[in-house]
């Protein structure tokens, strides 16, 4: 086991790397349906995002005093966005992510905004708790296209 480190380390990743399973995950098992499908959106957006000439990376962070890293689902250089993938629009899905991007953007400088990339459009009430805590939320439609709603656009009245 390696030593706990006084410092955080970021580190870039080969964008072409799956990450899941993720860290403290057991070593060599299979992919869930869910995690290939997030894995699977999450390429297809980065590919649209480099036709589009964005600078797209993928990151593993150790924070200071842990041994576990934590996986950066994407970052858009161009955008500054930090980009946490879901393979399914479930409150339990989006709820994980909502603790990764509340964890993930103080290690990045300039800040980045806070994105969630999900397969479909969510639901009113998942919309509004992506908006009141101000992550912006890109889906796929049916056709393929990527939409995207800002935090504003989110909130129910």
């Amino acid at each position: 086991m390696e030593p706990l480190r006084p410092e955080t380390i970021v580190r870039e990743r080969d964008i072409d790397l799956p990450f899941r399973p993720g860290p403290g995950d057991e070593r060599g098992r299979d992919r869930t349906v869910i995690e290939e499908a997030a894995e699977q959106l999450l390429r297809g957006y980065a590919t649209h995002l480099r036709s589009m000439g964005h600078d797209v990376r993928r990151y593993t962070v150790i924070p200071a005093h842990e041994l576990v890293p934590l996986p950066v689902d994407l970052v858009d250089h161009s955008a500054n966005d930090l980009i946490v993938c879901l393979g399914s629009v479930t409150r339990t899905y989006v709820r994980a992510a909502l603790g990764a991007l509340v964890d993930l953007p103080r290690f990045f400088d300039p800040r980045p905004r806070r994105v969630m990339l999900m397969p479909s459009r969510p639901r009113p009430d998942l919309a509004d708790l992506c908006g009141r805590n101000d992550i912006a939320v890109i889906w796929q439609e049916r056709d393929g296209r990527f939409e995207r709603a800002e935090p504003a656009d989110l909130i129910q009245t």
